[in-house]
């Protein structure tokens, strides 16, 4: 999707309301590989342009320009033999029919960390031979998802280190993953501080400003959070790969759109991190120590009060004006309330 859109498409005419995505692609191999070979190349530091071998250390090992253009033109002029073997491709389970010579298995070509290579280094799930079939529409699909990684820069959710880590949000509908993730990568190029959840936090409350996307509660249960970073064994980097899910609470208060919007207008991180610890009695007492605060006036107020101030409320905005900004936080808890005890978590 991020290639099509870097060509030119607009990416809404391809995703459906149902979750579907149906693709309209008038352009050649070529045109594709130039595109996705820059995008590879701004990942990873160099490129497969005119590489007809040398690449076994590649993240897609042992592929060539050739090689990636046969997948390409594969993607895009689809059509079903009627002569081989009928074989289940492992990662969309599509029947194909397929002649022996013709099988492209999963080995490190589609990735030098998620498979190993089938001569060098058998593996026994396969039984020492590589035999996961990967089916014609599916094989440049793979080879793209390097592309769909969001790189946070030094820092590791899962060891709290400064470390270079991936993310991806993963959900049953196209629409809500293409926009989850895009909001992910534009939030995280303006607050780069934030840590992972954060961003998704605010992800969620930019798709809610932005789209009319109503969350069925099956999609809210199944948006999952794929985390990809290096961490240190032996004084030796490995890379780790981690799966967790949003709770399903937290994705629905904040796909609300009264209460997305109240909490983009208070812009306070440390608010948006209590409704994400699910902590919503801290925005109720927040708010009544604040409103206290408000009704003295400044110089009535104690230096311990003034530091409570300054260190809680970073909005310039709030600290002007106390009184709106602990009314705001009563209608937050209000409406997480009201949310809450509608629905049946």
């Amino acid at each position: 999707m991020t290639i099509l859109e870097e060509m030119g498409y607009d990416i809404n005419n391809f995703l459906k309301d149902d979750g579907r995505v149906v693709l309209g692609i008038s352009y050649r191999e070529d045109e594709i590989f130039k595109v996705w070979d820059q995008l590879t190349k701004n990942k990873f530091g160099y490129s497969y342009s005119g590489k007809k071998g040398g690449t076994q250390q590649y993240y897609y090992a042992n592929q060539t320009e050739d090689s990636i253009k046969k997948r390409i033109e594969k993607f895009i002029n689809h059509s079903t033999s009627t002569k081989g073997v009928e074989r289940v491709c492992f990662f969309c389970y599509t029947k194909e029919m397929v002649k022996k010579q013709d099988i492209d298995p999963w080995t490190q070509a589609y990735g030098n960390i998620l498979a190993g290579s089938d001569k060098t280094f058998g593996n026994l799930y396969w039984n020492n031979s590589a035999k996961d079939f990967i089916c014609s529409k599916c094989q440049f699909i793979i080879m793209c998802h390097h592309i769909a990684l969001i790189e946070l820069k030094n820092f590791s959710e899962k060891s709290n280190q400064k470390s270079n880590s991936y993310l991806f949000i993963n959900a049953p509908s196209f629409k809500l993953m293409w926009y989850l993730n895009k909001y992910v990568r534009e939030i995280y190029e303006k607050k780069g501080k934030s840590s992972p959840r954060q961003i998704i936090g605010m992800s969620l409350i930019e798709m809610a400003l932005k789209l009319n996307i109503q969350l069925g509660k099956w999609t809210a249960m199944n948006i999952e959070v794929v985390s990809k970073y290096t961490e240190k064994k032996d004084r030796k980097p490995m890379d780790k790969i981690d799966f967790f899910s949003l709770p399903y609470e937290l994705v629905f208060l904040l796909s609300d759109r009264k209460i997305a919007a109240l909490l983009s207008e208070i812009g306070e991180q440390s608010i948006l991190n209590m409704v994400l610890n699910s902590d919503y009695t801290k925005i109720l007492k927040l708010a009544e120590k604040i409103f206290k605060i408000a009704l003295k006036s400044k110089n009535e107020r104690s230096d311990k009060e003034n530091e409570f101030i300054n260190e809680t409320i970073k909005n310039e905005k709030n600290k002007e004006n106390l009184i709106s900004f602990s009314e705001k936080l009563f209608k937050l808890y209000a409406l997480i309330e009201e949310k809450v005890k509608k629905e049946v978590f």
